[in-house]
């Protein structure tokens, strides 16, 4: 018997959401994991309505399309995602990392993007502050960005885009217009090497409410010249 099934045996795992035990080290267990609603369709960047089947854009000034795997009020996502943020559970991201990846395989076209073109695209996590991330000990996107980067074969660009500023988290401020002064130019582009010749930049994150962060930074993506942004979520509140 090995180490890990030893400590199995002793300190077995239990489901995030339904605490019945998991095989392994998961933090879900098959059946919550299987019984989450996933989205089917893209979003717009800026209203974040469905994109009809077949339709490419919504409002051409949008600076970036938006995929949201599911919805925030699922319980069993929520769960997953309050593991990860405030309990420090990086199998929680991973399995994330994963139901993000189901999402975008069960969409069958993304639009004018071919996911599936392995030097196409370059994937950026959105980062913390080093300050944030130097608390928690990681940076939650980046465990996401990993899975859905090793999926496709897509380049993980993780100096290519910074934090400039350490801002309010954005769960502590009140509406729209508060959110978007919080994180108003608080991102800077400080390697452009890793966007160059890339037809797509797939920005990841876990959670997106206003869309404040994810505007914040497809603006200076945008500055810089990137054409396509994709931002990806694992889940929309």
């Amino acid at each position: 018997m090995n180490t890990e099934s030893f400590i199995n045996i002793l300190f077995p795992s239990r489901c995030i959401n339904c605490e019945k035990q998991t095989e392994g080290r998961s933090v879900i267990c098959a059946e919550c994991f299987g019984n989450i609603d996933l989205n089917k369709t893209l979003f717009c960047g800026q209203c974040r309505a469905r994109l009809p089947e077949g339709k490419k854009v919504c409002h051409k000034s949008a600076p970036y399309l938006l995929g949201a795997a599911a919805n925030y009020e699922n319980g069993a996502v929520k769960n997953m995602i309050h593991g990860l943020k405030f309990r420090f559970l990086k199998k929680s991201g991973e399995a994330l990392g994963k139901l993000l990846v189901h999402y975008v395989d069960s969409v069958a076209k993304l639009q004018e993007f071919d996911i599936d073109k392995k030097d196409g695209a370059v994937v950026i996590p959105i980062p913390l502050s080093k300050k944030r991330e130097r608390v928690r000990g990681f940076n939650q996107s980046e465990i996401i960005a990993r899975v859905f980067a090793d999926r496709y074969e897509f380049d993980l660009a993780l100096d290519c885009l910074v934090r400039t500023r350490d801002t309010v988290p954005q769960s502590e401020t009140g509406n729209i217009s508060e959110r978007l002064r919080n994180v108003r130019e608080c991102f800077s582009v400080i390697n452009e090497k890793p966007l160059i010749d890339k037809k797509m930049v797939v920005l990841i994150d876990d959670v997106t409410t206003s869309g404040a962060t994810i505007l914040a930074a497809a603006e200076e993506l945008k500055r810089v010249g990137v054409k396509h942004i994709l931002a990806l979520v694992v889940a929309k509140a």
